[in-house]
């Protein structure tokens, strides 16, 4: 391709995500999703509880949520799928590369786990370096954290919630149908909801509302849960 080619392909391009995006900007978006959840997990750490250890689920580079963790008191372990690149170190803070279904943590061996928009990801092939693909991925890691997961502890959940429905290799929403089999080893302590309004803003709504929402493989609502363990 010649350089003057290669340059107007570029413009166009640079154009269209230019396009895109003024599209959307007037939209109903998940702008700011991370926000809602990050502030749920963090507001819901039981400081009481702070001389344990903690599981960060999924941790990513982006997300601090395992050093809030860190800083309140936990023992923490991250995992994810693929290497982090933090910005910081702290003694209660390590990392560990792998699929949580490979790790032979021990039985009830955390008092906190955080769960935050990670489950919904397993087993879907094509993304996060997942080759393999495992329909019921998300049940299975729910139950092994049930059973690393210390008896009075707590599980900090968040995850896509509407009308049931996959959109791979991104996701699966959770509904009527889907909800109550991942959550089927944890009784619920505490539950949020949140939806976007006409002014692209998330605002609380009741259970209903949210799973009745229907979604797009870009916009869904949001579910946020305080669990512990079912008696086995």
């Amino acid at each position: 391709m010649s350089l003057n080619k290669w340059k107007i392909r570029q413009i166009i391009i640079g154009f269209g995500a230019r396009l895109i995006q003024f599209l959307e900007s007037g939209s109903v978006n998940l702008n700011g999703d991370r926000d809602v959840e990050w502030s749920f997990v963090a507001a819901n750490i039981d400081i009481s509880s702070a001389a344990g250890r903690a599981l960060d689920f999924g941790c990513g580079s982006s997300s601090y949520l395992g050093l809030i963790a860190a800083r309140a008191g936990y023992e923490v372990v991250s995992i994810d799928l693929e290497p982090v690149n933090w910005f910081y170190s702290h003694p209660y803070l390590k990392f560990y590369q792998g699929d949580i279904l490979n790790f032979n943590f021990p039985e009830k061996s955390f008092e906190l786990i955080i769960n935050c928009s990670s489950v919904e990801h397993v087993g879907l092939a094509g993304r996060y370096g997942v080759k393999k693909e495992d329909s019921n991925g998300d049940i299975k890691t729910m139950r092994k954290m049930r059973k690393i997961l210390e008896p009075q502890g707590r599980m900090l959940l968040t995850i896509p919630v509407g009308q049931d429905a996959i959109f791979p290799p991104f996701h699966r929403i959770y509904g009527k149908n889907r909800l109550p089999k991942l959550l089927e080893n944890f009784i619920i302590e505490k539950e949020e909801y949140w939806v976007k309004n006409d002014q692209n803003k998330w605002v609380l709504t009741d259970r209903l509302t949210a799973l009745d929402t229907i979604p797009k493989e870009n916009f869904y609502g949001l579910g946020c849960f305080v669990l512990k363990p079912k008696n086995e």
